[in-house]
């Protein structure tokens, strides 16, 4: 050999050799490492485990045991995250003493999909149990929360141990220790009795709000019991205690259950903050996006059965990111409000940072970025949620202790800002006083001015009219009362082609009180001035009936007109030819006109040809009807007002509108068209809204005369 080839094969030697020792054994290994047990044993042995990673899922025990690529767990506390992949895990038990063992194996943990224990006995037997969230509680070898097996083996024996797990739905965790039958118990009852004090402090404290609640009516106390109770539930199903006695046959629930209640919680706790901060009188803005934060929310709660059932994977994704965008929006809205010194978010401004800060960390721990540690997978989200509700309750207290301090500065003053609030209050009546006696003033004036406009001036032997009005506003005046409203009615008798006419008019002005008087006063001045110019003027005279109600229509309608739509009235015109009974009409928007004949009463009307005077319309055609009279007949005409009746129904002991046509014509048969009569029975109905005129036309034929 060349003296270049022994250095070439020394230094390849020297390489070989330092690779080699840079590498563990245990990395190699394919004997399984034993652990020494005793009766009294209380051992984490998740140091002594060896794992196997299975891409795949397909290897079987036979292919695993074989493999020299197993690999030695550094810790105590096992994660594998979230994963697809399939894992093993191996260990050895030796039982050094001289009488036959009986241990209990506790994963640690609750919550997995599918977890398989094979014991390997020295003789080659195979014992193989299979357990998860997948299978009902009763498949499980010992009734516990945890995924636990019982472990025996003879004196002096050895036994392997193989563990296949496969966890989409939750990250993989696992802290293996093996007890004693006495230590099993001791730990369980340790364990109990911690969660115990947790879930008894999360009841007190639902009561606790609750009961303010009911006493204060603040509705952020039920709000934060609602919080307080979902999250309860939300570690009764982490610890595993809803599926083992709630519903330990009901696989679908075990699945879905903290995945449902998340949702549940972020809503409560989002009523929480709004109701607590009142966001909808500090921004608009948050209050609205707070509202998207809901419908994000009821959308995830609808879509989570579907997410688990088809893409299981993501469920844990689905519901952290929501919770993550609960928590960044709530710490800006706390911060923000913060800066502008609201004092009620001072306290939500600490609690939401130790959440944000909580779920990231848990975040990235699950995902591996940082070290998983069992304090992580078991505490760190009952530390933060417990503190930010004891925030929350403290933030609930001062809101009271600042409301007590404004009770107590407002009692301090109170008698002297009583006085004060009494001689402003004096002054106000005082003024209010003198204000209404200038109203009343105005109103007696008003009034005086309608009073003579509204008389009945027909003097006929065929035709007898008679009126009723009685105004809705009622007032008083030098210790006299009056009414004053937008109700009249008109009464006269015209010549016309020869003709002795009747002519009858009932109209309600638009608006109450004053507006409505006005607008009588402007129909009223208006309507005797044409019958002034009729009596007067021979050419007026000498149109025909038709005719002379086509004008004064028109007349009429051109001075409300020019008003702008501020004022309107409704009528209706009555002309009675005295010596035939031919009467014509013209209803303007107004309750139609009643018949009453052989004590049977019936509309003259179906429809209104035109609309309220006031009211810009162009009107080809003025159409007047005709009605032919016989003896005895009368003719009722009448505002709205006799139909606006408001009623208190007992049974919802609620008020409501009544409008019902057919019942005015029951009154009228039931009062014989007695004015006076017919008014007490409708205002027996119920309370009348309005002003109420009546005018009541009875035709008699000369003959009978």
């Amino acid at each position: 050999m060349s003296k270049w080839n022994l250095i070439k094969f020394e230094f390849y030697l020297c390489i070989s050799i330092i690779i080699f020792l840079m590498f563990p054994f245990s990395f190699l290994r394919a004997e399984v490492i034993s652990i020494n047990v005793r009766e009294n044993s209380k051992l984490q042995i998740g140091e002594e485990f060896e794992f196997l990673e299975d891409k795949t899922g397909k290897m079987e025990l036979e292919t695993v045991q074989k493999l020299d690529t197993w690999q030695k767990s550094r810790s105590n506390f096992i994660s594998t995250g979230f994963s697809t992949s399939y894992y093993w895990f191996r260990f050895s038990l030796h039982n050094p003493t001289k009488k036959k063992l009986r241990l209990v194996f506790d994963t640690g943990f609750s919550r997995q999909d599918r977890f398989e224990f094979y014991e390997i006995y020295k003789e080659g037997n195979i014992k193989k149990t299979v357990v998860g969230d997948l299978y009902v509680f009763s498949k499980r070898p010992i009734k516990n929360p945890n995924f636990c097996f019982p472990i025996e083996f003879e004196a002096g024996s050895s036994v392997q141990y193989y563990i296949r797990t496969h966890s989409i739905r939750n990250a993989f965790r696992l802290t293996p220790s093996i007890y004693g039958l006495e230590q099993f118990q001791e730990e369980n009852t340790k364990k109990t009795l911690i969660n115990g004090i947790i879930y008894g402090s999360l009841i007190i404290m639902f009561v606790y709000n609750l009961f303010l609640f009911i006493t204060i009516k603040d509705y952020s106390y039920i709000y934060l019991a609602f919080v307080i109770i979902f999250y309860f539930f939300y570690l009764l199903c982490l610890h595993g205690i809803s599926f083992q006695y709630f519903y330990p046959n009901n696989i679908k629930l075990q699945n879905y259950d903290y995945h449902i209640l998340t949702p549940l919680i972020l809503i409560s706790g989002n009523l929480f903050m709004n109701q607590y901060l009142v966001l909808y009188r500090i921004s608009k803005l948050m209050n609205k996006l707070s509202w998207i934060i809901y419908i994000i929310y009821i959308f995830c709660l609808l879509h989570i059965p579907f997410v688990i059932t088809h893409y299981p994977a993501y469920a844990f994704y689905y519901t952290n990111i929501i919770l993550l965008y609960s928590t960044v929006f709530y710490c800006f809205v706390s911060i923000y409000l913060f800066i502008k010194r609201y004092r009620q978010a001072y306290f939500i401004a600490y609690s939401w940072m130790i959440i944000l800060l909580i779920v990231i960390f848990r975040i990235l721990s699950l995902l591996k970025v940082i070290p998983f540690s069992i304090f992580v997978a078991e505490y760190i989200h009952v530390v933060g949620v417990s503190l930010m509700m004891v925030i929350f309750s403290l933030a609930l207290a001062d809101k009271v202790n600042t409301l007590k301090k404004q009770l107590i500065k407002v009692n301090d003053n109170l008698e002297e800002k009583i006085n004060q609030r009494t001689v402003d209050l004096h002054k106000t009546l005082m003024e209010i006083q003198d204000l209404k006696e200038q109203q009343d003033a105005d109103y007696f004036l008003t009034s005086l001015l309608a009073e003579p406009l509204g008389n009945n001036h027909l003097e006929s032997e065929n035709v007898e009219v008679e009126f009723f009005l009685k105004q809705k506003k009622e007032f008083s005046f030098r210790n006299k009362q009056y009414e004053i409203g937008g109700d009249i009615c008109i009464s006269d008798s015209i010549i016309l082609k020869g003709k002795r006419y009747a002519v009858i008019s009932n109209a309600d002005a638009m608006g109450k009180s004053l507006q409505g008087a006005s607008g009588i006063l402007i129909f009223a001045s208006v309507f005797h001035a044409i019958l002034n110019r009729t009596k007067m003027t021979m050419s007026m005279q000498e149109q025909s009936p038709k005719q002379w109600m086509e004008n004064t229509f028109k007349e009429l309608n051109g001075t409300f007109e020019a008003f702008e739509l501020l004022m309107m009235v409704s009528f209706v015109l009555v002309l009675i030819d005295e010596s035939t009974g031919m009467m014509y009409s013209i209803n303007a928007e107004h309750p139609f006109m009643v018949l009453y004949r052989d004590k049977y009463a019936s509309y003259l009307e179906s429809r209104n040809m035109f609309l309220k005077l006031g009211i810009p319309k162009e009107y080809e055609e003025i159409e007047i009807r005709e009605f032919q009279l016989k003896s005895g007949d009368v003719i009722l005409l009448g505002s709205d007002g006799k139909d606006d009746i408001m009623v208190n129904e007992e049974e919802t002991e609620e008020t409501q509108f009544h409008n019902d046509p057919k019942r005015y014509l029951e009154f009228i048969v039931n009062s014989n068209a007695d004015l006076y009569l017919l008014y007490d029975l409708i205002s027996s109905g119920g309370e009348l809204i309005d002003d109420v005129s009546l005018v009541k036309i009875l035709y008699k034929s000369l003959s009978e005369n």
